[in-house]
């Protein structure tokens, strides 16, 4: 038996119930978090872009 299945089976099933819900609040608190930032986050305007494509060598398409 591994150490992680030993230390599981001593938890409580409530105290993992609590424990998972806590997971996946947080990722889903990061997921929609950066989804509401994307959307509200104004388009990079176009001389940005080229100065920093020229910075890199690159050319902007």
């Amino acid at each position: 038996m591994c150490w992680i299945q030993w230390r599981a089976e001593m938890i409580s099933p409530k105290v993992k119930a609590v424990f998972f819900f806590c997971l996946a609040l947080t990722f889903g608190v990061l997921i929609f978090g950066g989804y509401a930032i994307n959307k509200e986050k104004p388009p990079i305007p176009a001389k940005v872009l080229g100065f920093l494509a020229a910075r890199r060598g690159n050319q902007l398409s």
